[in-house]
């Protein structure tokens, strides 16, 4: 069960548990079987539900009560308040009254199981009007020992259903908001008719797939965003409690999204400022246009794909960089919610097309050739235009390749990367991986039909190729395609084999999304946590993506500046490529090359630290600093403080990156203690860098 689904099922159920019992049956649930006792009950009722009789049925150890009411007014009936009853009431929630016919005259019967329950408590029923669309809450109590039934107006008395806004009209109603009112019409109409239920078909109108033409296309945003700020303002009207009550979108009303949407799904997922769409027109003629799914999660999108595109903006500097996801669904959400427009594929080339863009790059975000991937492939073609050369970069990965074995350098690479942060995130080096551990780190992939989905098991061969013999790889997936290296159920056989106590889960995918936050981190039953939790496993989540690491960012870059370059090699090829034109590529490229080899040694540099400091003290209250040699730096910054954690100044620089110690001979004072710490520097592209400052060492002058 998908876990959209199953909020919709626990929402459903919430609400049903908010009386004393849970379970409402026709009379029919209830056949004789031999020991049915039947108690007849006096009805004391006021209000307008004046029902005509009740009994009390106990039959096989059920009880059931029986109300039955001689009046038509009443179409449905809800156990619970009102207010949950115009959410879900129109659902599996509400049940018909079945009709009786007694002695000639005709009565709707309300049949409510109460097995286990205390009658004496007052329960609430919800009735609803068809000709008022009203729900009107009825409180009822049971005196078993005076066999009376009292029923009362509920303390919600009662909950339009406001002009129509209701499951059987709700499609309607949402599409003729969308098509036919003007802006200002449609929040009037939500002024006078708001409601969660409201809420969750103009997300419906909202929540869609793209159009086919680009003609359809135009049009159809111009509709979705006009939606999608009326939608906004229907979840902002609601009270705080409605808002929690916001039902996924209703299923069989022909929304192309049914059990999607939701409560959370105008929550915040981080601050919308943070994050450059990148969608304004390129202002070059040659352009890196980086090509994702998407995410939804602003917090993940900031630091994965606004990392990635970041590095490569500051690394080719002739190129403008610009970004377009291929969902949709999540470009209509971002704009639904933060008001934040993301380009779809077509969009962002259209817009190249208009600037006169001449060499286009493409570079998907994917983590491998898969079916987003091909996506993206199928969605740059069908938009290409004459006059652009277009080069495709590879992706994280790189190809699949055919084997379980075959694996390259992007695979060891990001295996690494994935596996180091993993530790560090938990406070560990790198011999936890290597070493004697009670801890199993688990790497959860999404999975795909595709054929490449042999990746996977390509990552945990680099996994252990890396010497990694606690890392283990799976995917979501893989339990429901039931592939024999990847599900679940098989990474949980090797991390019990392993003996191992503790397991760290931590996506392997560019984003952390939705995927990390439900199906590895989530409560629901199938979730990653969960399984391994119930397995008898102490379990820790890290809720953080590949694409904000900064070596692999790093690695984007490469592939970058590898399609620069098969970009140079087709002119070559090009007989219309004039000597010029081609003379002026290869002097890009080889700047290109400059600036990553520039990019390619701040990274390295700012990874790096300085390790092996010690400090030693000598008469005349001088005191060496020694540590051991940065081949990434080509100088050294030393730093002292009276205090551990703060107020460090610079007091020495070697500007040697062979020279690995330097005495301080000013500034101490005999049997004081002093705080010593260096870091490793070196001038790039003009600009002094840093790598990490080394752990601090303390020693008292003498």
């Amino acid at each position: 069960m998908t876990s959209s689904l199953k909020k919709l099922a626990v929402l459903i159920l919430s609400a049903l548990i908010l009386i004393s019992f849970s379970i409402i049956l026709t009379p029919q649930a209830y056949a004789a079987d031999g020991d049915e006792n039947s108690v007849e009950l006096t009805v004391k009722a006021a209000g307008m539900f004046k029902p005509d009789s009740a009994s009390l049925v106990k039959s096989g150890g059920k009880r059931t009560l029986i109300i039955r009411d001689d009046s038509t007014s009443y179409d449905k009936y809800y156990v619970g308040k009102a207010s949950a009853a115009r959410l879900y009431g129109y659902g599996s929630g509400a049940v018909n009254p079945t009709q009786e016919t007694i002695d000639g005259k005709n009565y709707q019967v309300f049949t409510v199981d109460v097995t286990g329950s205390d009658l004496s408590k007052s329960f609430i029923i919800s009735t609803h009007s068809k000709k008022n669309l009203t729900w009107y809450e009825r409180t009822i109590t049971v005196n078993e020992k005076e066999k009376i039934l009292d029923t009362v107006a509920g303390d919600g008395a009662s909950v339009s259903a406001k002009d129509g806004v209701e499951n059987s009209t709700l499609k309607a109603t949402t599409e003729e908001i969308e098509t036919k009112m003007t802006e200002e019409q449609a929040k009037a109409y939500v002024d006078a008719n708001d409601s969660p239920l409201l809420v969750a078909g103009l997300i419906g109108e909202i929540y869609i797939h793209p159009k086919k033409t680009a003609e359809e296309q135009a049009e159809q945003a111009v509709l979705t965003e006009k939606t999608a700020k009326i939608a906004k303002y229907a979840y902002v009207k609601l009270s705080d409690e409605d808002k929690e009550n916001v039902p996924e979108i209703p299923d069989g009303l022909g929304y192309e999204y049914p059990g999607a949407g939701g409560a959370d799904y105008f929550v915040s997922t981080g601050d919308a400022s943070k994050d450059d769409p990148l969608n304004t027109k390129p202002d070059k003629k040659k352009e890196i246009l980086v090509c994702s799914f998407g995410t939804s999660y602003t917090d993940s999108r900031v630091a994965t794909i606004g990392g990635i595109e970041k590095a490569l903006a500051k690394t080719y500097t002739d190129y403008s960089v610009r970004r377009a996801f291929t969902s949709q669904v999540i470009i209509n959400h971002i704009l639904a919610r933060d008001e934040e427009k993301i380009n779809t594929v077509r969009e962002a080339m259209n817009q190249a097309k208009e600037a006169g863009v001449t060499n286009l790059i493409i570079q998907p975000t994917t983590l491998m050739n898969g079916e987003e991937y091909d996506q993206i492939k199928r969605d740059v073609e069908q938009n290409k235009w004459d006059g652009v050369t277009i080069t495709f970069a590879e992706p994280l990965l790189g190809m699949a390749g055919d084997s379980a074995d075959t694996i390259n350098e992007d695979k060891t690479a990001v295996a690494r990367a994935a596996a180091e942060a993993a530790v560090k995130d938990d406070g560990k080096d790198v011999s936890a991986l290597t070493g004697d551990s009670d801890t199993a780190y688990v790497f959860m992939g999404h999975g795909t039909g595709h054929t490449a989905n042999i990746t996977y098991t390509q990552m945990q061969t680099a996994m252990t190729g890396l010497g990694y013999k606690n890392a283990f790889v799976g995917t979501v997936e893989g339990e429901e395609r039931n592939d024999p290296n990847n599900a679940v159920s098989v990474v949980l056989k090797k991390v019990k084999d392993g003996g191992y106590s503790r397991v760290v889960l931590r996506p392997l995918m560019v984003v952390a999304g939705d995927h990390a936050n439900n199906d590895m981190n989530g409560t629901d039953e199938d979730s990653w946590r969960t399984i391994f939790e119930k397995a008898g496993f102490k379990v820790e989540g890290q809720i953080a993506g590949l694409g904000q690491i900064e070596s692999v960012q790093k690695l984007y870059v490469a592939h970058t500046l590898k399609a620069m370059s098969e970009q140079v090699d087709q002119m070559k090829k090009d007989s219309d490529a004039t000597k010029a034109e081609l003379e002026k590529a290869k002097a890009e490229l080889a700047k290109a090359k400059a600036e990553y080899a520039d990019y390619k040694a701040k990274v390295e540099l700012a990874a790096s630290s300085i390790s092996g400091v010690k400090a030693k003290a000598s008469k005349g209250k001088k005191i060496t600093v020694s540590w051991k040699k940065n081949s990434k730096a080509e100088g050294y910054k030393v730093y002292r403080s009276t205090k551990k954690s703060k107020g460090f100044k610079a007091v020495a620089t070697v500007k040697s990156g062979k020279t690995v110690k330097v005495t301080v001979k000013s500034g101490q004072k005999k049997g004081k203690t002093y705080y010593f710490k260096v870091r490793g520097y070196k001038k790039i592209a003009g600009k002094t860098c840093y790598s990490k400052y080394s752990k601090v060492v303390k020693v008292k002058a003498k």
